[in-house]
């Protein structure tokens, strides 16, 4: 019975050390995360309101929007693996992303407008644009409602139609879990295989990344949401967005497109981006065999030198 209660007691006692242990880490890395937040991004006051945003680069302006659970932030590690290459990278967290109000009407088209209006106010007259993932509808909307302010487009992993990620379930849990920063950071820290492998990440993708220093580092970063409830209402907003996405006139889209997409993606449908291909006068296709959503990263030999040259064309 004594050698009973001593293993409790025992166990107690080391449960209580991990604890402190996993909090004191999370502490640590929640601090570090808003130090780096704050300092490398300003706020502009524009026609539309407030944006959040980060520039690298000097050269031709190309703006980039970023996907779900992004900011400012998620555009700098996207496009981490260009590095060197010769634009300025205009980098807004979108609507309800870190320090971007949520607007009252956070639609695709309403965050292309106030994409044309932090142009305006950094004065840019025209600009490419990069769209990933949940970026990819306002990307879009972009080329769409400003043909003559956008040289080029990339879509990467990109919704183009409507697109119902979750079921309403799925959306309460996941609105509760995104409520509660340690939680989330704790999933993030200690299941990131289980969150890889959600997106198709592979054990091929992992060796490709073993001598891509600069895309594995990108890589990690995105999925780096910490503080989540900072970037709450954005992550919800992009959900009902998505599903309320309506179908685009592609074929009035005027600028050159590059659209970059994995056939195993789980997340968002490579047949989707097929549509867009077709659909799109001017689109050039890169097809990632095998690839999941994280496909511009795990497979940085195909994409780095495609947007390089992309950029070289468009973007002179």
């Amino acid at each position: 019975m004594k050698s009973r209660s001593l293993l409790l007691v025992s166990a107690a006692a080391l449960g209580g050390v991990i604890a402190r242990h996993v909090y004191q880490r999370y502490q640590r890395d929640r601090h570090t995360s808003l130090t780096r937040l704050r300092a490398q991004s300003d706020i502009l006051e524009t026609s539309l309101g407030s944006i959040e945003y980060a520039e690298e680069g000097v050269g031709p302006a190309v703006l980039v929007s970023h996907g779900a659970g992004g900011g400012f932030d998620q555009c700098l590690y996207c496009i981490n693996l260009l590095s060197g290459t010769n634009v300025r990278f205009v980098a807004p967290s979108r609507f309800g992303y870190l320090r971007t109000p949520l607007p009252a009407n956070p639609t695709p088209e309403a965050q292309a407008d106030a994409f044309a209006a932090l142009l305006d106010s950094l004065g840019v007259e025209k600009a490419a644009v990069m769209g990933f993932s949940a970026g990819g509808m306002a990307a879009l909307q972009f080329a769409l409602r400003h043909p003559d302010r956008c040289r080029g487009l990339i879509l990467v992993s990109a919704i183009t139609r409507p697109l119902a990620v979750s079921t309403p379930g799925a959306q309460r849990l996941g609105g509760a879990m995104l409520s509660n920063d340690f939680v989330f950071w704790a999933m993030s820290t200690y299941l990131r295989n289980l969150i890889l492998a959600s997106t198709g990440f592979s054990a091929a993708d992992r060796a490709r990344l073993a001598v891509e220093p600069h895309a594995r580092r990108g890589m990690y970063g995105v999925l780096d949401f910490d503080p989540v409830t900072h970037r709450r209402g954005g992550m919800l907003n992009d959900i009902a967005q998505a599903a309320a996405f309506p179908i685009c006139p592609l074929e009035r889209i005027s600028a050159p497109t590059l659209i970059v997409h994995g056939t195993a993606d789980p997340l968002v449908p490579f047949h989707l981006a097929a549509l867009a291909a077709n659909a799109i006068p001017q689109a050039r296709f890169l097809i990632l065999e095998g690839a999941g959503h994280l496909g511009w990263f795990t497979h940085a030999a195909q994409t780095r030198p495609a947007a390089r040259e992309f950029f070289a064309a468009h973007a002179p």
